[in-house]
């Protein structure tokens, strides 16, 4: 898995219309990261808005344009820090237990920094 992506990579913009999307950033290790994102803009094409006959002679094709897309580069720039975990107490023994038996004791997880911690 990539550093940076996006979940949903792919969609359609109506004309004069915004969209926001869900950039992720996943960093193995605790300093900047930096990578281009690079997005090609497609037009869809729409049989309705075809030019045929002599109007065809009036549209500006530009030469060579015509299979051109535009792209755009976004320059993405993440800082990975290390969590700040701690657990009470830091070591558990669960004693000997019977086969088919069960026991319990808790354990208290701190998440002392800033960030939002993810377990399982």
């Amino acid at each position: 898995r990539s550093l940076f992506w996006f979940s949903d990579p792919f969609g359609q913009l109506l004309p004069s219309e915004s969209s926001s999307i869900v950039a992720h950033f996943c960093p193995n290790s605790e300093k900047v990261f930096s990578a281009p994102m690079y997005c090609v803009a497609r037009p869809v094409s729409d049989p309705d808005n075809a030019v045929e006959g002599p109007l065809r002679a009036l549209m500006n094709d530009a030469v060579g344009t015509q299979d051109a897309s535009p792209a755009y580069v976004l320059q993405f720039v993440g800082h990975g820090k290390a969590p700040a975990l701690s657990l009470d107490p830091d070591d558990l023994d669960l004693g000997a237990v019977k086969a088919w038996e069960e026991t319990r004791h808790s354990v208290m997880l701190l998440n002392s920094s800033n960030l939002t911690v993810h377990f399982s």
